[in-house]
């Protein structure tokens, strides 16, 4: 790490606790337009001012569709990705508040979910697409329990800040390291196990290389092997919004152990899924995450975007 960007991370994070806090104490008495208004404006700057973050999204658009879109459609995708983690950010403060009450109000489930929440013990499998916060909330008010999966945030305090919010709607949340004997008690006395799994997770911790895009990518095989171990089917859950402050949940088929038995395939399928998901929906997954950035032994490096790099020997499953 260059000393300019320990220094920046530093002085960021001066930045993050004061405006968590504001957050929490103002958001959720807005009225639910403002917050819906605030998430662009937000998203609108937080895109503008970070040419990272454009860099990053072009490359990724680039990726994943190719010539199949204009410079402009990418721009555009770009800039909607931005105003929806603008809203998810907000989201998270404004329904700290009146949880059960908003939740129900502003949160629906589609008639796909239905083989869901029949499905019991259930591996729910999304990922950052939409709303995965109220995503979690809301599964875990409709019909707990629900045990959320979570990864470490890099400052300390917020991280305590966001894993107080995201419990505040009945959802237990425990971090991935050590995840596991909680995720086979919870499965095996008939729960839920939430899972985000579209991102990167090094061969070293537990992941495996999967197509997504036509591309190889790292993502974790923590929800094949629970389903290996307890025969727990898979459940896919989406939270998309509607441009006025609604979401709408929809789910997918289920997935089960025995339509993949071959080591690998029912993670390759969970790729596949989430492809088309993001493909479905575009305006609403994080572009600006380095999704691409791994490129395994054997794989030419055309076709991976600017930042990737080839995978080191420490990071190969050891």
């Amino acid at each position: 790490m260059t000393r300019l960007t320990d220094l920046r991370r530093k002085t960021r994070s001066l930045f993050e606790i004061p405006l968590m806090y504001l957050g929490i104490a103002i958001a959720p008495l807005l009225p639910r337009a403002v917050v819906v208004g605030l998430a662009v404006i937000f998203g609108e700057v937080a895109f503008l001012v970070s040419r990272r973050t454009r860099r990053i999204s072009r490359a990724n658009l680039g990726v994943a569709f190719g010539d199949r879109l204009t410079p402009a459609e990418k721009r555009r995708i770009a800039r909607a990705s931005c105003r929806s983690l603008a809203r998810v950010a907000l989201d998270l403060f404004w329904f700290s508040r009146w949880t059960r009450k908003r939740i129900t109000k502003y949160v629906a489930f589609d008639s796909s979910c239905d083989q869901t929440f029949r499905a019991r013990p259930a591996i729910s499998v999304g990922g950052h697409l939409g709303n995965w916060e109220m995503l979690g909330q809301a599964v875990a008010l409709k019909d707990p329990p629900l045990l959320g999966i979570a990864a470490h945030l890099k400052n300390s305090t917020a991280d305590s800040i966001v894993s107080r919010l995201r419990k505040g709607g009945n959802q237990q949340v425990v971090y991935k390291e050590g995840a596991a004997r909680a995720s086979l008690k919870m499965l095996k006395t008939g729960g839920r196990v939430g899972l985000l799994l579209d991102q990167n997770v090094l061969p070293s911790e537990g992941g495996i290389f999967v197509e997504f895009f036509g591309l190889k990518v790292p993502m974790s095989s923590v929800a094949e092997t629970l389903a290996r171990r307890t025969g727990a089917p898979l459940a896919f859950g989406f939270c998309i919004p509607d441009g006025r402050g609604h979401y709408t949940v929809h789910s997918r088929e289920l997935l089960t152990i025995e339509d993949s038995p071959g080591e690998g395939e029912l993670t390759q399928k969970i790729a596949d899924i989430l492809q088309e998901e993001v493909s479905r929906n575009p305006a609403y997954w994080v572009w600006m995450y380095k999704r691409w950035k791994l490129i395994p032994e054997g794989e030419s490096p055309a076709g991976y975007p600017y930042y990737a790099r080839p995978i080191r020997p420490l990071e190969r499953r050891l």
